[in-house]
């Protein structure tokens, strides 16, 4: 029962999750060639000055696209992608196979190659989607960040799967250097300290050197782990280089252990924040928040797995609250909302959609004036759900803003 439950939660993962741009500093803009024919869904783009070799269309959880297009711009110049933000196709959209194919229709005319190679970024349920189009249609390449696909048959393009050691998603990312998938030079799995965003610009630039086949020196961003630094290079020579399969081998049987540890973790972690989250519903809130503030703010230092595991849990568990809390507010539970915002507070003290709860809460709460104050709070943070505030507040009360 509880499982099942869990995965219930996690199914509506990629539809509500926050899309942060890359950690990295923003790339010196270069001048960009405007396209003067129109190019439905694309509002901001880039286009080598000298040659255009490929075309790689970004697609945003949140329709946001814009930010990976400016942290990638040297890149592209350098080897010669043309970058187009596509921002219809977006979570809890449909026909998005059909948008993607009409804007590579629209760039390749525009840029006058009907045949240039296609790169496909996606984030969370965007990255679903694409791996969906090149089920069906030939691409050069994705790049998958937060989510990830089925390891025993993946799209036959080159396959590049990113995800941060603390995302929800990243079961679906991650296998070990005995898996198969290993062995496969067409699929490779990128990593970095994070949670379930857009990876840092070096983490998503070596992803793009793989899909594009370029012999760059990668930047993996385990740097804190050895085990992963050398299961990761290994791995890039065998897959970009010919490197040696026996010595990938060779690493799985040294490391077995340390492995078969992170897969102990791995299985206990979504009981783990049914647990915590059970305790909120129990009104047991003393004792929720004691596990919750070890998992936000334990000492990890020391032990990378643990450490890992411990971010995984709390990243499931926001995954719960942000589902439970909006259960509630929808109910007017407030006393019961007040008690799951304040441990999502802990968990996501940044994300978006938490602080437009809060205005929702207090709109219930009868708190009118505050509640304006912070519905604008949130929308000055990021916070553009439209369909969502129509859902909890008047027309009259969005009307006065």
């Amino acid at each position: 029962m509880h499982s099942q439950f869990i995965f219930s939660l996690l199914a509506i993962a990629f539809i509500i999750a926050s899309c942060s741009p890359p950690n990295s500093t923003k790339a010196e803009p270069i001048a960009i060639s405007t396209p003067s024919p129109h190019i439905d869904g694309v509002q901001h783009f880039f286009i080598p000055k000298d040659s255009v070799a490929a075309i790689a269309i970004i697609m945003d959880a949140q329709g946001k696209p814009n930010p990976i297009v400016d942290s990638l711009q040297t890149y592209a110049q350098e080897h010669h992608l043309a970058l187009f933000a596509l921002s219809t196709v977006k979570n809890g959209m449909s026909q998005s196979s059909e948008l993607i194919q009409q804007a590579i229709t629209q760039i390749r005319t525009q840029l006058g190659n009907p045949s240039l190679p296609i790169i496909l970024l996606g984030f969370s349920g965007t990255a679903r989607m694409v791996a969906d189009f090149a089920k069906h249609n030939a691409v050069e390449g994705l790049v998958m960040c937060g989510a990830g696909v089925d390891l025993s048959n993946p799209p036959s393009c080159l396959v590049a799967l990113v995800a941060g050691f603390g995302d929800f998603n990243f079961y679906e990312v991650f296998y070990t250097p005995d898996h198969p998938v290993t062995q496969n030079r067409k699929l490779m799995s990128f990593f970095f300290e994070g949670k379930h965003h857009w990876p840092n610009r070096q983490t998503l630039e070596s992803a793009l050197d793989f899909v594009w086949r370029k012999n760059a020196n990668p930047h993996f961003a385990a740097q804190g782990n050895q085990v992963y630094q050398q299961f990761k290079n290994l791995e890039w020579d065998f897959k970009t280089k010919g490197g040696s399969s026996e010595l990938l081998h060779a690493f799985a049987m040294k490391q077995q252990s340390f492995f078969d540890q992170q897969k102990v973790l791995m299985a206990s972690e979504k009981d783990k924040a049914m647990h915590y989250f059970e305790l909120l519903q129990q009104s047991k809130v003393e004792e929720a928040s004691h596990y919750i503030d070890q998992l936000v703010t334990g000492d990890r230092s020391n032990d990378f797995l643990q450490s890992t595991s411990q971010q995984r849990v709390a990243s499931i568990l926001g995954i719960m609250l942000y589902q439970q809390v909006q259960n509630s507010l929808q109910n007017q539970q407030i006393a019961l909302s007040e008690v799951l915002m304040q441990a999502y507070q802990k968990i996501e003290p940044e994300n978006v959609d938490l602080q437009f709860f809060k205005s929702v809460w207090l709109f219930q709460k009868g708190s009118t004036e505050e509640a304006k104050a912070q519905l604008m709070h949130s929308r000055e943070l990021g916070f553009s759900n439209n369909a969502l505030e129509f859902q909890y507040f008047p027309d009259s009360f969005l009307k006065g803003l």
